[in-house]
């Protein structure tokens, strides 16, 4: 068995509405990661929006659920960057 060196807690944040959402429609807009580190108990930080490829503008449930704004999604990279990132 492996002995284990750090954990990885991984947080999304995906569109949302409060009449529901199919889920082939769901997307990723935020990814936050927490790294701890059990050797030197180092934490690091990950926080980085994501472009959904609905362009549609959230609604006004997503906005107050999550505090993610459509200005904070212009400028983001796709899932695929994020997640490699």
């Amino acid at each position: 068995m492996a002995d284990y060196k750090q954990y990885v807690f991984f947080d999304f944040e995906m569109l949302c509405s409060d009449t529901g959402m199919a889920f082939e429609n769901m997307e990723a807009i935020r990814l936050g990661a927490v790294k701890y580190d059990l050797e030197t108990e180092e934490i690091t930080y990950f926080d980085r929006f994501i472009k959904p490829e609905n362009q549609e503008p959230l609604t006004e449930f997503c906005k107050t659920l999550t505090g993610i704004e459509d200005c904070d999604l212009i400028n983001a990279s796709d899932f695929k960057v994020i997640f490699d990132d």
